[in-house]
């Protein structure tokens, strides 16, 4: 939630406890979430706009998406990433031995690097998240990251390929 959406939802409570009314505390509290979904799509359209996140099946969040390509180093791919857009997203970074580690939010994901038939991949996929009735921390962010490795792939190597497959995936209840 954004401090706006936090500001409505302190108003309508206040309005309730202030005038014991629930008919009242019922309209405000509709005409916030419908706000609430509504900034959220706008954002989300927004930013499609911009091409800073392509629209995707829900599933991309429980996929691996691997990329065949030619690029040699890891570095090399992160050198020529848009790191503005990340920063932007509120994006964290860390790195490891041919990894590279995003933190937004709840979520975490990871960009590897290996070899498979003499091959380099590089794979991109959740590692770590949060959920709740409300939906998934960090789901738009990660598209943002996702959509970012792509473009540069494809910008460095037409002829990548993309592969996603499904990424079986543990949750905790503790």
């Amino acid at each position: 939630m954004k401090w706006m959406d936090l500001i409505l939802v302190g108003i309508t409570l206040t309005v309730f406890f202030i005038t014991h009314n629930s008919v009242l505390f019922w309209i405000m509290l509709i005409g916030t979430c419908a706000y609430c979904l509504y900034t959220r799509i706008k954002t989300n359209n927004e930013a499609i706009e911009r091409g800073e996140i392509i629209k995707r099946d829900i599933k991309y969040f429980t996929q691996r998406h691997k990329f065949f390509t030619s690029i040699s180093d890891i570095n090399i791919l992160w050198n020529s990433v848009d790191k503005s857009v990340l920063k932007k997203y509120g994006v964290k970074v860390a790195f490891g031995e041919n990894k590279i580690y995003f933190k937004v939010s709840d979520t975490t994901a990871l960009l590897s690097m290996y070899l498979e038939e003499n091959k380099k991949i590089y794979e991109f996929r959740v590692i770590e998240y949060r959920s709740s009735k409300y939906g998934v921390s960090g789901f738009m962010e990660t598209n943002v990251i996702l959509t970012d490795i792509e473009k540069t792939i494809l910008r460095l190597d037409p002829e990548a390929k993309i592969e996603r497959l499904h990424n079986p995936m543990k949750t905790k209840l503790f």
